[in-house]
């Protein structure tokens, strides 16, 4: 069985917010965009808090499941 590459998911309601991805690696490549039109991409900081996580930092508080996320190991 092929191991996962990418994991994909909703998050929101705080100004920090931990995506259990479960990838295994810090090395992975982090993408954060709008969950409505028009979908932009939204520049946050990001930290690989471990090899199986990460955490989305936001300058102010963002709606519950307002932000989707896409973490792909490389």
């Amino acid at each position: 069985e092929k191991a996962a590459t990418e994991y994909t998911t909703t998050v929101g309601g705080s100004t920090s917010m931990v995506v259990i991805h479960n990838l295994d690696t810090r090395d992975v490549i982090v993408q954060v965009y709008e969950n409505g039109t028009p979908w932009e991409t939204v520049f946050c900081e990001v930290e690989r808090t471990t090899v199986n996580t990460v955490t989305i930092k936001t300058a102010s508080a963002v709606a519950a499941s307002a932000l989707k996320v896409l973490v792909q190991a490389v």
